[in-house]
């Protein structure tokens, strides 16, 4: 059986443009599945493909595919239901921000996520799956890419929340940010894109 959640509403943009044209997230065969369609605007001609590894062991894997004449750039992420439902995430410490310093969506408690870094065997890419769960889960994916300082210049920062049709507490949202650097000019952190989706436990069974 699939179960879909796909966009309704988008609500709360900060900046002057849209960032997303779809955000959709399903249920199907044991696995999570998050799809985020990128804006014109904002989409990158990048394509890659990264396990999820933790803990030695394969859980799922991220997906980018490129934007083209024809396509959009989109994020695809893919996580077993064991990623929610084993012990795989204890000892990990929870994080208070997100990437490029952004504050959690207003329907995430403090310190109720986790963040961990997933090989990509690149210096150019960093991939970083996001965990949480409180009454519900959380589900995310950050992408930080060395190529798209100039594009994402310092200083953005932009989001864009997703609510369900006739619903007005969001259930995901998109970030984008510029690279973040500190007092003394060095590079911190890569421009990037982070994309957190909730939802509840009952949908696992």
């Amino acid at each position: 059986m699939k179960v879909l959640l796909i966009i309704a509403l988008a609500i709360n943009l900060v900046g002057c443009k849209k960032l997303i044209q779809d955000h959709e997230l399903s249920f199907e065969s044991d696995q999570v599945i998050s799809k985020t369609t990128i804006s014109e605007n904002y989409g990158l001609p990048f394509s890659g493909n990264f396990p999820i590894i933790i803990q030695e062991q394969e859980y799922g894997e991220v997906n980018l595919y490129p934007k083209t004449e024809n396509d959009d750039f989109s994020v695809e992420l893919i996580a077993d239901f064991t990623t929610f439902t084993g012990d795989i995430w204890d000892g990990f410490d929870p994080i208070t921000t997100l990437p490029g310093n952004n504050s959690f969506p207003s329907w995430v408690g403090a310190e109720e996520l986790l963040k961990i870094n997933i090989p990509t065997m690149s210096d150019n890419v960093t991939v970083d799956l996001i965990f949480g769960k409180d009454e519900g889960f959380y589900f995310g994916i950050t992408i930080g890419i060395k190529q798209i300082n100039d594009k994402y210049p310092e200083g953005l920062k932009a989001s864009q929340e997703i609510a369900k049709k006739n619903s007005r507490v969001p259930w995901a949202e998109i970030f984008i940010h510029g690279p973040q650097y500190n007092s003394e000019g060095e590079l911190t952190e890569n421009a990037g894109i982070t994309i957190l989706s909730s939802f509840q436990k009952s949908k696992l069974n």
